[in-house]
């Protein structure tokens, strides 16, 4: 039986990781920071504007409210 649970639990955690993984890089230059979205938008901000990054499903957004979580109009997946 720990056998078993080995077999299993190893391969969830490796996928778990995955899907956390961070899939962006930022550039800063200046004041102003590029952040690229491997698939999907590329970013960009003032680092002087206060707003900070959000990361959910290791994809970055802009917290444009200062909130600390992502909404609606923040989240770039949804329909304009």
């Amino acid at each position: 039986m720990k056998k078993i649970s080995s077999v299993i639990f190893i391969p969830v955690l490796l996928l778990s990781l995955k899907i956390h993984a961070q899939n962006w890089t930022e550039k800063i230059s200046g004041t102003i920071s590029t952040v690229t979205n491997k698939s999907g938008q590329t970013l960009g901000y003032s680092t002087a504007s206060g707003v900070k990054i959000i990361t959910v499903g290791g994809l970055a957004f802009k917290d444009l409210n200062k909130n600390g979580n992502l909404d609606k109009y923040e989240d770039w997946r949804l329909p304009a």
